[in-house]
């Protein structure tokens, strides 16, 4: 079963990765470029750990996914029914693609060919159910989901989104804190600033591609400064330079800030002169975006724990020696460690030894 669901999710993360290459196509005119892209959405540093082949994680990719979607056109039924299963899965999995609406809502205006509003028809739906679930969860009675009471200043969440989006996901995890160790904290703002010149140098050089990249790169820092302020009970506890801490939190930021990078780059090499010139320029732009995930791009959490079994074993006799919390319950530790594991009521384990 672990295999199973290992091997599955990875399937579907691929899937998605080509599904943002063939998305992008109506965006993209550089194939090395587009292929940086399949890359970004397939194997970024902060993709490692507790997202990489994770069935419960896979919304990230998913939203990623569904950005692409929205801001491409459907040129054959084929593509609009991948974006339209796409669009529908991001929605019904994360509440945070909500987010996307107005896009949806400036597709069906823009783009009034069946097939374009098949996929928004197919967004609504997903929409809807969502926003049927999250306000069943507001009116339930269950636990809600443990959210900050304090939110981070308009200057923290600029340190975090230069130094764990812009930096990391251009330089990976070892590349940026070795650039940190010998430059000093002057580099997350230096790569903050080189990136915000080539986002406007590209929107300046193609109008046709302006409104995606600044949609890829707005929604890149609200994406950062929402999940960073809403985890941000955790997050402040640790430096802004611990990018392991709320590592998933970066996925999304850091791609669709990469891919309104790599469409600025895109805008600009129109203006080479020379094909083979801007193919050479695109392909060092891809080994470019290869190297963080060639280096970082590995397991950053441990997996180990004790055998379910034992776990269980050692549980029971917690409850018999009286270890168990006020409300008669002990921790069965779970992979991985950090997030501790599963409250099991002593009633249960009892039960299960005495059997």
């Amino acid at each position: 079963m672990p295999a199973l669901i290992t091997v599955s999710a990875a399937l579907i993360v691929s899937l998605l990765a080509c599904a943002c290459f063939v998305f992008l196509e109506t965006r993209l005119r550089s194939v090395p470029l587009r292929f940086a892209v399949w890359l970004v959405c397939l194997a970024l540093p902060t993709m490692a750990g507790d997202v990489a082949n994770n069935l419960a994680n896979l919304h990230w990719f998913l939203l990623i996914a569904a950005f692409c979607a929205v801001m491409s056109q459907a040129t054959t039924r084929a593509v609009a029914t991948a974006q339209a299963l796409v669009v529908f899965g991001a929605v019904t999995s994360d509440a945070l693609a909500l987010l996307l609406i107005p896009f949806f809502a400036l597709r069906w205006w823009i783009g009034p060919s069946r097939r374009d509003r098949a996929v928004v028809i197919a967004y609504g739906v997903g929409a809807l159910l969502q926003m049927v679930a999250v306000v069943n969860g507001f009116l339930g009675t269950g636990p809600a989901r443990q959210v900050a009471d304090e939110y981070p200043s308009l200057a923290q969440v600029v340190d975090l989104y230069a130094y764990r989006v812009v930096l990391v996901g251009g330089l990976g995890i070892t590349g940026a804190e070795n650039a940190v160790a010998v430059l000093g904290t002057v580099v997350p703002g230096v790569a903050l600033s080189l990136a915000v010149l080539l986002l406007v140098r590209g929107s300046r050089s193609d109008a046709q591609r302006r409104l995606a990249i600044i949609v890829f790169a707005g929604s890149s820092v609200i994406f950062a400064a929402l999940t960073y302020s809403l985890q941000w009970y955790a997050i402040a506890l640790t430096p802004v330079a611990d990018v392991f801490v709320g590592l998933r939190y970066a996925v999304v930021p850091t791609s669709l800030l990469l891919i309104a990078l790599l469409l600025a780059a895109d805008a600009c090499l129109e203006r080479v002169r020379r094909e083979r010139a801007a193919l050479a320029i695109g392909m060092v732009i891809l080994l470019v975006v290869a190297l963080p995930a060639v280096v970082d791009y590995r397991e950053t959490m441990g997996r180990d724990a004790p055998a379910w079994r034992d776990a269980l074993a050692h549980g029971s006799s917690q409850c018999v020696s009286g270890e168990a919390d006020d409300d008669g319950n002990v921790v069965i530790p779970t992979p991985p460690l950090p997030f501790g594991g599963m409250l099991v009521p002593c009633a249960v384990l009892v039960d299960q030894r005495d059997e």
